[in-house]
């Protein structure tokens, strides 16, 4: 896989069915920031005969977010453009199906070499500062703020390889 160009890069989130319609929003992305957050959750238990707690391993999450900013500079591309925007916000919104209730959108985030991970996007940021210029009542770039919660296609285990760059890296020394 090579590397993100410097002036940019491409972020794909595809839906996935049975409550995603496998829509694919793509866009062009200039990375401001990438975080990737490895959570293990601990339980803390008294012990009969001693004065120390117990811990006991509970739940693994991981949370990716990231931010950046994607701009439509073609003329004619804005509408597109902002249909794509909103059908990246529509990802955080419940689907309801008659008689069952609802659910929610589980999408695949692409960001090669970094991500190709399965989860859900827990909140989408759009923010226009005073800066951008617009062009027919349109603002030409947006700052994105995706935070996405990844659920892992294997089963996370701490003997297996995973994580960033699509776990391209062997287990041991730096």
């Amino acid at each position: 896989m090579a590397a993100p160009r410097k002036g940019g890069t491409t972020i794909n989130f595809t839906s996935y069915p049975p409550a995603g319609s496998g829509v694919t929003v793509k866009f062009p992305a200039y990375i401001d920031s990438i975080s990737d957050s490895y959570n293990g959750s601990w339980d803390e238990h008294k012990d009969m005969g001693r004065a120390d707690p117990k811990f006991m391993y509970n739940q693994y999450s991981r949370n990716i977010s990231v931010a950046f900013k994607t701009a439509a500079l073609r003329p004619g591309e804005h509408d597109k453009w902002i249909k794509a925007i909103n059908s990246l916000t529509d990802m955080t919104k419940p689907q309801y199906k008659s008689g069952v209730g609802y659910n929610g959108v589980l999408c695949r985030m692409v960001l090669d070499p970094l991500y190709n991970v399965i989860g859900f996007l827990e909140s989408v940021s759009v923010d226009i500062d005073n800066e951008t210029p617009w062009i027919d009542l349109k603002p030409l770039y947006l700052s994105i703020n995706v935070q996405f919660r990844a659920i892992e296609d294997v089963k996370p285990d701490y003997n297996k390889r995973g994580g960033l760059l699509n776990g391209g890296f062997d287990v041991g020394e730096i």
